[in-house]
């Protein structure tokens, strides 16, 4: 079975939901089609004419590349890991065409409300696996966590909050 015989509409669901992580095997050559071509050409406009945005946007998008490189990487270096540790509980397809690859936290509520939506995914589509990767999420003491550093450096140094 190929990925063309995965429906578009399991991609873009998949695609909905923030702790999963969709794995399609190969890559295509990224060709523009006629909505792109247009909005490439109004994001030219809209930069030429408020050229104080292209600094942080130039550097944003190299961060995104960076970013997409560093997983491409990760992602190769732990394919073992993710996709075949018998550590790690699956289900669905013993050969899928698709394998979803599901972070989840046992004390994470969003979490547990999304196994269901992706059992009753698997079967009705019987050519995909998922793999739930178990971390912890859940950060403990709340004045060492990340949202309270971030609202810490916003009141006492907020030309530092970047």
């Amino acid at each position: 079975m190929t990925m063309k015989n995965v429906p578009q509409r399991i991609k873009r669901t998949v695609h909905r939901f923030i702790l999963v992580l969709l794995i399609v095997a190969g890559s295509a050559q990224a060709q523009l089609n006629a909505g792109q071509v247009q909005q490439l050409d109004e994001i030219n406009t809209m930069l030429k004419n408020n050229p104080q945005l292209i600094e942080n946007l130039y550097a944003t998008l190299l961060r995104y590349e960076q970013q997409q490189t560093r997983f491409d990487r990760v992602l190769s270096e732990n394919q073992q890991y993710l996709f075949f540790n018998p550590d790690h509980p699956s289900f669905g397809a013993d050969k899928p065409a698709l394998t979803i690859i599901f972070f989840t936290d046992y004390s994470c509520p969003w979490c547990k409300k999304l196994d269901p939506v992706l059992r009753q995914l698997s079967e009705k589509y019987p050519q995909i696996k998922v793999v739930s990767v178990l971390v912890p999420l859940k950060e403990l003491a709340a004045e060492s966590n990340s949202a309270s550093f971030a609202l810490n450096v916003w009141h006492t140094a907020p030309d530092k909050f970047t």
